[in-house]
């Protein structure tokens, strides 16, 4: 009664296939019956899907049967896979609901391609046990936390499949909200998979064992990188500290310390903020710049005594300080 299948037997499929369809030679409906998929291998179960799940539909005219493949499903590049559709899967429109019988193991054989890797770094991030599974946990001793820690691990290992060198899990963990919320360290390549495995447990071989006890809505949330969000705020904050180390520097730089001179030089430094900022940047690069800022009281009072520090001028000298500021910082500084 199936006129065909796609992707064909023995075709390639990757981890971005999302969609295997069966063909009937005539209509049909859905029953009780059961499609899984195996790694070849293993006989291991990497997808299964029930014909009444929201993964499965009929289309329009009641000859196909689409199945909605995840990401997770054909992730191991090089490998075998197969699909099993059980008896009474689906029933005959034309033979008074007659059940169909199905496709036997190691018939419809895929191969998966090469999976190319995209990340060489492992990936920090947060799992959730679900709330009875959290009270479970919770009374276990010191020892059974770690001892499940360890089982829970290994499950990873076996079902994601990620190598136990690119896997650390726990000891830390936190209660949040009565559920307990439990760090990892994990291959960046399997990010994805246990994420959605995680997510669609009911449907992959986390819906059993201790993989049974995470919580599907929280899935892996990486932890963002504080570079990400608060990088201008981290590099202001060093640049301050940088700053008033120079300053500390320069107020006791050779040529200052006269006392006479040491107060003039404080109350220009007062005035002049943002023009000494630029100068200690700057003195940052090279030292010589302190020459400079030594000699600014004396430059600027020669200005004074001109009067041109009128209104347009102040304007005028902040846009060139400014500017030179940037476009040496940007350009110059590696």
């Amino acid at each position: 009664m199936i006129l065909d299948v796609i992707p064909p037997i023995n075709s390639r499929v990757n981890s971005s296939t999302t969609n295997i369809s069966i063909r009937f030679i005539s209509t049909v409906y859905l029953s009780t019956g059961i499609i899984t998929i195996y790694e070849a291998s293993n006989h291991r179960i990497r997808q299964r899907v029930s014909a009444t799940s929201k993964f499965c539909k009929l289309s329009n005219d009641g000859m196909v049967v689409n199945i909605s493949i995840i990401d997770s499903t054909f992730n191991e590049g090089g490998k075998k896979y197969y699909v099993k559709m059980d008896n009474n899967f689906a029933k005959s429109r034309k033979f008074n609901n007659e059940p169909l019988k199905g496709i036997e193991s190691e018939i419809w054989i895929l191969e998966s391609e090469s999976r190319v890797k995209r990340l060489d770094k492992d990936i920090i991030g947060l799992i959730q046990l679900a709330p009875d599974a959290s009270e479970k946990f919770l009374k276990f001793s010191k020892t059974g936390q770690s001892n499940y820690f360890d089982d829970l691990k290994q499950e990873f290992i076996n079902k994601v499949p990620v190598q136990n060198s690119n896997l650390t899990l726990g000891p830390i963990f936190e209660i949040v909200n009565k559920s307990v919320v439990i760090q990892l360290r994990i291959d960046g390549n399997a990010v994805s998979d246990l994420n959605n495995m995680i997510k669609y447990k009911n449907i992959t071989t986390f819906s059993s064992g201790l993989t049974n006890d995470l919580d599907q809505n929280f899935g892996f949330q990486k932890i963002t990188d504080p570079w990400n969000g608060y990088g201008i705020q981290i590099v202001a904050v060093i640049v301050t500290y940088i700053i008033l180390y120079l300053l500390s520097r320069i107020l006791s730089y050779k040529g200052i310390k006269n006392p006479f001179f040491g107060d003039k030089f404080i109350k220009w430094v007062m005035k002049y903020p943002s023009l000494v900022v630029m100068l200690i940047i700057l003195a940052s690069t090279d030292y010589e710049y302190l020459t400079i800022l030594k000699d600014g009281p004396m430059l600027t009072k020669k200005y004074e005594q001109i009067k041109i520090f009128n209104l347009f001028i102040h304007i005028s000298e902040a846009a060139i300080i400014w500017g030179a500021f940037f476009d040496i910082f940007f350009r110059t500084i590696p």
